[in-house]
């Protein structure tokens, strides 16, 4: 139906964001060796729940079905394994890179100049929301039980 053709509008509209998105070099900070990430709470696989772009909420439960089943490899994802290397999957590409903790915010940076880098807090539910710096696109994942290690 109507609904369901707009989701799927969204849907590209949000992919198309991620893969045309840009940033500048300046905000690319190393992350300081030292400091032990590997038992912090980003370090785990992430699944999205959720995603806002310019406003419009899709909560991705609320999908029919076979969307869910049709969008299943395009969906983003999001993976850390060591609290400082991290992977970011949309639209079945992956690109690898960095996340560097400021207090309670995650920055995520990418080698790649023109990909913006992605601001992130866990909220007390282990919610992780990614912003995309400069854009109004906002994502919320869950961690990914099935992965889960406990």
């Amino acid at each position: 139906g109507e609904i369901m053709k707009k989701r799927i509008c969204l849907l590209f509209v949000f992919v198309f964001l991620v893969i045309l998105s840009g940033c500048s070099p300046a905000d690319l900070i190393p992350p300081d060796p030292r400091e032990d990430m590997s038992n912090d709470p980003i370090t785990q696989e992430w699944k999205i729940v959720e995603y806002s772009v310019n406003g419009e909420t899709v909560v991705i439960e609320d999908d029919p079905a076979i969307v869910n089943v049709m969008m299943a490899s395009k969906q983003p994802a999001f993976s850390c394994t060591d609290g400082v290397n991290c992977t970011f999957s949309v639209n079945g590409k992956s690109k690898d890179g960095t996340v560097s903790k400021d207090g309670d915010e995650y920055t995520i940076t990418f080698p790649d100049p023109k990909s913006s880098s992605l601001k992130g807090t866990i909220d007390e539910n282990n919610q992780l929301t990614l912003e995309i710096v400069g854009k109004t696109a906002v994502m919320v994942f869950e961690a990914n039980e099935e992965t889960e290690e406990e």
